[in-house]
């Protein structure tokens, strides 16, 4: 039962960051200036979104309440974009360097939590998609910042 528990617990942190993700990207489609840019952060929204309903349901199969919000350090992210996007004269580049970051971090805590042994198989095979999705993001979006540069 402990396991039962401690996997909700950290598929809710997961969940939370997920919240995060969404309105990360939400912002930064606001922020950017290129359409096809605005275009593909909403895209990564949407899957975000998706992400957190196969989440969700993933908790309620083991038992568990899934949260229904992100964290205080998502908001403080997304004021960041806020700030960089209002200071930099490249604003698309400084939008997509803070998407990097915020994707590097969801990916390492992904990585972190499929270190554990404890987990269901169900969970492991729905975290093992999700972190593969966001590596596809990640390397996507450095790409599209490495295209800035040039």
């Amino acid at each position: 039962m402990e396991n039962r528990t401690q996997t909700i617990e950290e598929l809710n942190d997961i969940l939370e960051r997920n919240y995060d993700s969404v309105a990360g990207y939400e912002k930064a489609a606001e922020n950017v200036k290129n359409s096809r840019l605005k275009n593909y952060l909403t895209r990564e929204m949407i899957a975000r979104k998706e992400f957190i309903k196969e989440l969700a349901a993933e908790v309620l199969n083991l038992g568990g309440t899934p949260k229904s919000s992100g964290t205080i350090e998502g908001t403080f992210h997304r004021a960041w974009i806020d700030f960089k996007s209002a200071m930099s004269f490249e604003n698309d580049e400084s939008v997509l360097e803070a998407c990097i970051t915020g994707e590097a971090f969801c990916l390492k805590e992904y990585s972190d939590l499929l270190e554990e042994k404890h987990l269901p198989e169900s969970t492991r095979r729905l975290l093992s998609k999700q972190k593969e999705d966001i590596n596809v993001s990640l390397r996507t979006l450095e790409i599209k910042e490495e295209r800035i540069d040039e």
